[in-house]
């Protein structure tokens, strides 16, 4: 068993996991909490990435996340809004400045996130470089990221490495989001606990052909520690040169 493979898609589940289910309640959360600790947190490796966050800031404070179920009325236009590279009219009037999950089919859950801006352009991880076709890991992250800082908005095609590249912002976003609403003490009987522990029942009932003393001892260790969230382990896992060279790719 390739133990750090497991570690690494063990943090990875989590993070799609509680992005994929909670993106609402986690959307409110930055809302609250993102503009004081953009203000009272100053940190040299993330100050360019938190003064495009705190530009935008206005447009933060009114975004919006929906979901579209495939069925027969939104059939059409989810088809349309994954493939299109425009700005469109009636798109903006129904979704504008919007992180938006496309079910993919109409007996699963399962969605692609995009973001649609304030003038209604579609931003999709795809499309402009920052997630590989195919992968399947972290659109939903990609699509907060593209909201939360216009400059993961632009094409990052003809960029070497461009996935890497992605992965690199999705770190500092994942580094920003465990300092404001993922650290908490799990004696505090808060949302932000129901959802962590929800996520945790998910992640270890998804990996039940694996060998549960292992996952146990991952879990104990990288997502708790004397009662408190893991932030630095959950970062370090993610940081790792294994991780670099196989998170971006995989499906």
């Amino acid at each position: 068993m390739n133990f750090n493979r497991l570690e690494l898609d063990l943090v990875s589940s989590y993070i799609i996991t509680i992005f994929g289910n909670y993106m609402k309640e986690i959307t409110e959360l930055i809302k609250c909490n993102l503009d004081n600790y953009l203000k009272n947190n100053e940190s040299d490796e993330l100050a360019n990435f938190k003064s495009f966050i705190f530009l935008n800031m206005t447009n933060i404070k009114n975004l919006k996340v929906k979901i579209l179920k495939n069925n027969t009325k939104n059939k059409a236009i989810i088809e349309k809004l994954f493939d299109y590279k425009g700005t469109d009219d009636i798109i903006m009037k129904q979704f504008e400045n919007t992180i938006l999950g496309l079910c993919i089919d109409s007996k699963s859950n399962d969605a692609h996130w995009i973001y649609i801006d304030e003038n209604g352009k579609i931003y999709n991880s795809y499309n402009n470089g920052l997630q590989i076709n195919n992968s399947n890991q972290f659109c939903q992250c990609y699509a907060l990221l593209m909201a939360l800082n216009p400059f993961y908005r632009n094409n990052f095609k003809n960029l070497p490495d461009s996935y890497k590249f992605g992965y690199e912002g999705l770190l500092k976003l994942w580094e920003i989001i465990f300092d404001t609403i993922l650290t908490f003490s799990l004696n505090n009987k808060t949302n932000n606990i129901l959802i962590h522990n929800e996520t945790i029942k998910i992640i270890y009932d998804a990996n039940i052909i694996e060998d549960r003393n292992i996952i146990n001892y991952i879990i104990k260790n990288e997502f708790y520690g004397n009662e408190i969230f893991l932030k630095n382990k959950f970062l370090e896992i993610l940081t790792t040169e294994y991780a670099y060279k196989n998170a971006p790719y995989f499906v």
